[in-house]
């Protein structure tokens, strides 16, 4: 019998009624291995009911975990729980080669390239590999038709130069024209 007030769960299959996901996770292993949860609003499927019911929050917009810290909220728990160590500062996940710590074990992942030297996404225009996505899109920039520069506005307003000693000199002007040549830099191949 189910409490009332507590919420029912469906089976997909054969519409039994169950109090909680893991009792519906075991009632279905008797429907064997076919079992699919299926979304109504699209053609994504899972292969347990707990995972569908995360990826129905994307569709309903609810986010039921909150940060007791500051309020954000989430869709699902684990990233509720890895939002979490912003506050507390933990970092579980470390680095086998430099003892590194990170929050996540995806920053752990990418961290691990800096050792290995893998570098999984290409540009498809020159074939440069890159180690970090963030990275191949700034290098897109560099192949993407720079747009003409408007033309400084000019005022009318009397202004004062400070003498070249007072603002660094020729040492600054040298630091900025070759970091204008480094940024133009494309290596093919």
């Amino acid at each position: 019998m189910i409490a009332e007030g507590s919420a029912k769960i469906l089976c997909p299959v054969c519409n039994w009624v169950l109090v909680s996901l893991p009792a519906l996770e075991d009632h279905m292993k008797q429907h064997g291995k076919s079992a699919v949860y299926r979304c109504d609003e699209c053609p994504y499927t899972a292969d347990k009911p707990g995972v569908l019911v995360n990826h129905r929050r994307t569709h309903t917009g609810e986010k039921p975990h909150r940060c007791a810290v500051c309020a954000k909220a989430f869709r699902v728990l684990g990233n509720l729980r890895s939002h979490e160590r912003i506050h507390t500062g933990e970092k579980p996940y470390k680095c086998t080669v430099c003892w590194k710590e990170f929050r996540e074990a995806g920053m752990l992942r990418t961290h691990q390239r800096t050792h290995t030297g893998e570098k999984p996404y290409r540009c498809a225009v020159c074939g440069r590999a890159f180690a970090h996505t963030g990275t191949l899109s700034r290098h897109n920039n560099t192949h993407a038709p720079r747009a003409p520069r408007a033309p400084p506005k000019t005022t009318t307003t009397t202004t004062t130069m400070t003498p070249q000693r007072e603002c660094g000199g020729e040492d600054d002007a040298e630091d900025a024209a070759a970091a204008e040549e480094d940024s133009d830099d494309v290596v093919v191949g």
